[in-house]
């Protein structure tokens, strides 16, 4: 293995999970920056914790377990409640923090939150120096007018929509024999009904280079061609002023 650089786990960015629980430890919660949607239906939420944590063995014990996504102005208590474990402070006794009982489950859950999710375990699995716990939303709520907290070298707020542009994609993909088919993806605002012009190169184009297709609601078109050479053989996708090449030469075989 070869040594990975230090700031490498940094580059990663996550939304902030307020973990809460109830056990007979009492009511806690923790700051799990691994907050994740694994599942829509049925809805599954996962949260990545710690061994040593009191979260974790009161998910362990209970079987359940709530999560608050922090909205942005939660910095401080994110922060808090990810700075001292249950063991050491009885983090829900601040005033900061506002709660609300659970309706399935016994933990509470944080108000002010963009988003509240009642889970009840169903999976668990230990990786490295963490556990994964999976549970199904039993219940939940939603505030579309809260900021969600974002974790990236800090804490941060959600940036603008990045703008898509109008950028072109194409591949290529072996259809058996010498059939070949090359497949745009047209990236933009406006993504259906859009004229793709395709042209195939090279020593082993067969029959007809060139062609032209229109993209469906997602934006994709699709042309096929023959090509006894496949290596050799290079596509060009144009579509409103934009191009885009795939090469047979970069195609690896099947494992």
């Amino acid at each position: 293995m070869v040594e990975l650089p230090e700031d490498l786990a940094g580059h990663f960015a996550t939304m902030v999970g307020l973990v809460t629980t109830r056990s007979s430890a009492g009511e806690n919660v923790m700051a799990a920056e691994w907050t994740y949607l694994v599942s829509y239906e049925p809805m599954q939420v996962a949260v990545v914790i710690g061994p040593r944590r009191a979260t974790h063995a009161a998910i362990v014990e209970t079987g359940e377990f709530g999560v608050s996504l922090a909205a942005d102005d939660q910095n401080a208590l994110a922060s808090f409640a990810g700075g001292v474990s249950r063991r050491e402070t009885a983090k829900l006794t601040a005033d900061a923090f506002s709660t609300r009982p659970g309706e399935v489950i016994g933990a509470p859950l944080v108000e002010g939150a963009v988003a509240q999710m009642e889970c009840r375990l169903v999976g668990r699995l230990d990786v490295g120096d963490h556990t994964i716990f999976v549970g199904e939303v039993v219940a939940g709520r939603a505030d579309g007018a809260r900021v969600p907290l974002l974790l990236y070298r800090g804490y941060r707020r959600p940036g603008e929509k990045v703008p898509r542009g109008g950028k072109l994609v194409v591949a290529l993909t072996p259809e058996g024999g010498t059939r070949v088919r090359a497949d745009a993806f047209w990236y933009a605002d406006e993504r259906a009904g859009q004229r793709v012009e395709f042209e195939a190169t090279g020593a082993g184009v067969a029959g007809n280079s060139v062609g032209a297709a229109t993209t469906d609601r997602r934006g994709w078109a699709e042309w096929s061609f023959d090509a006894e050479a496949l290596p050799s053989v290079v596509v060009t996708a144009r579509c409103n002023g934009a191009s885009a090449k795939a090469t047979g030469a970069r195609l690896q075989p099947a494992r």
